[in-house]
């Protein structure tokens, strides 16, 4: 699944805009536009312009103050994330790799990422051992499900996880070899 928003908990069309909503807006907005102006013709002189300021007000107030997609509310989701891409870039050097499952648009270009599924880790493992650079992991997976991955997957390749930072209710792991750990 495709997410346009870096919060996986976000769970609205509304967050698709250029998939979704633009188009039909598009689409809609002649015939639209007609309807209004063929009532607007209909009423008395006084009750046009409210019409329209009603219509112009009800547009304003859709798009920026209602919802959770609303452009005012989303100034404040983008120092949200700009806070949590600061702290993990400040945590890991500039040649590191982050395997990150939603994320990825956050560190990138400053940090190499890599698209990690947490379903299957298995393509970061082997990035792990084939890359000689720090990777890391960046995730909302619960430790004891990491725990878990990391005994099955990282292990068996000689690999362990090592947090390094918890942001926002996201870690970010490094992940090292078991003999560097000792």
């Amino acid at each position: 699944i495709f997410q346009d928003h870096p919060d996986p908990d976000w769970v609205s069309l509304g967050v698709a805009y250029h998939r979704y909503w633009l188009p039909i807006f598009v689409l809609a907005l002649p015939f639209l536009v007609v309807g209004l102006h063929n009532l607007s013709k209909r009423l008395p002189g006084i009750l046009r312009p409210a019409l329209w300021a009603g219509v112009c007000a009800l547009c304003l107030f859709t798009s920026f103050a209602k919802g959770e997609d609303a452009l005012g509310r989303l100034g404040a989701v983008g120092v949200k994330y700009e806070e949590i891409a600061t702290a993990v870039l400040d945590a890991t050097p500039a040649d590191a790799v982050i395997a990150s499952e939603r994320n990825d648009k956050l560190f990138w270009p400053q940090r190499a990422v890599v698209q990690a599924d947490q379903r299957d880790l298995t393509p970061v493992a082997e990035l792990s051992v084939t890359l000689d650079t720090p990777v890391y992991l960046f995730t909302a997976i619960p430790d004891s499900h990491l725990d878990v991955i990391e005994q099955s997957v990282f292990a068996p390749l000689g690999f362990v996880f090592e947090k390094t930072l918890e942001v926002e209710g996201y870690s970010l792991y490094l992940i090292t070899s078991d003999q560097s750990s000792s």
